[in-house]
């Protein structure tokens, strides 16, 4: 009866018969030694052990996606983008959020024809711009990048716009009004009524531009909606509807063609302040995510 030594955990075991040798875990790479051997041998290479030999687990490799953090995968195992308390996901202190967006309101409901002025329309973009871009973080921090990048496009809109304010700025408006401008265009010839056409078409198209993607980021919030416990639909509503008229009548009034859109300066504030719906919206938004869970 031949008997068999192995080497189990860096020792040597045995002496084993093959009966004996059924008990223990041999796999094909386990070192066997008989006295017929010239040395050790895998296991796997002496043939009246193959009727005893484990299979040999396959290699592990270690998977090279990052590792998602603890208090995502919590989540995930409910929904896949269902999280609780935005501050601490998104990492964002919203105190910061929460002064810009004030500081804006404030400054368009109070300060509203310098906002219409070259220096106004910088500063007013910077800090709208600077809102939305807190808005997104929390969507950088939960990593749905698909809707970050939508969002994206709410600050190129008020971009756009900017450039488009500043472009109008700098044309020569003859006229107080715009039926007056209308009628320059249709009962003037020259090349002075045709520098009008073409910049009131550049002007049109960067506006359809502009709300083309404010529409499209706000149904793109909308559609994300279901994936996040607090609601985003009264920010996407309210800015596909208000925005687009906001930022037309700021467009005309800031070249001076307000005469059959302001009556009164009280007319002017309670539009404004109507206006201004989508960053209450915000506020609440950015005040609940600091101070409490904005999810319920």
């Amino acid at each position: 009866m031949k008997i068999y030594y192995i080497i189990e955990d860096n020792e040597k075991q045995g002496p084993f018969s093959i009966e004996e040798l059924k008990t223990k875990r041999v796999f094909p790479k386990t070192p066997v030694w008989e006295k017929s051997f010239d040395g050790w041998k895998e296991a796997g290479f002496v043939p009246e052990l193959a009727d005893i030999l484990e299979k040999e687990p396959p290699e592990y490799i270690p998977s090279k996606k990052e590792p998602i953090p603890t208090a995502i995968q919590k989540e995930n195992s409910d929904n896949d983008l269902d999280y609780s308390k935005v501050e601490d996901i998104a990492k964002v202190n919203y105190k910061y959020a929460i002064i810009i967006t004030v500081v804006y309101i404030l400054l368009r409901l109070f300060a509203r024809q310098f906002t219409l002025s070259i220096t106004g329309i910088i500063i007013s973009t910077i800090l709208v711009v600077t809102i939305w871009f807190y808005f997104r973080k929390y969507f950088d921090g939960v990593r749905d990048k698909s809707t970050s990048k939508w969002t994206n496009l709410m600050m190129g809109a008020y971009g756009l716009l900017a450039l488009v304010n500043l472009f109008a700025l700098s044309v020569e408006w003859r006229s107080t009004s715009i039926m007056a401008l209308v009628e320059e265009i249709i009962f003037k010839d020259g090349d002075s009524a045709q520098e009008l056409v073409t910049a009131i078409s550049i002007i049109e198209i960067g506006l359809l531009v502009t709300f083309a993607l404010i529409f499209i980021t706000g149904i793109r919030i909308i559609i994300a909606n279901k994936n996040h416990k607090f609601s985003l639909k009264r920010i996407a509503f309210s800015a596909m509807i208000f925005i687009p008229i906001s930022m037309s009548v700021d467009l005309i009034q800031s070249i001076g063609l307000n005469e059959a859109l302001i009556f009164k300066e009280d007319l002017d504030m309670f539009s404004t302040a109507i206006f201004l719906l989508p960053y209450y919206f915000l506020l609440y938004h950015f005040y609940r995510a600091e101070t409490e869970d904005a999810t319920k």
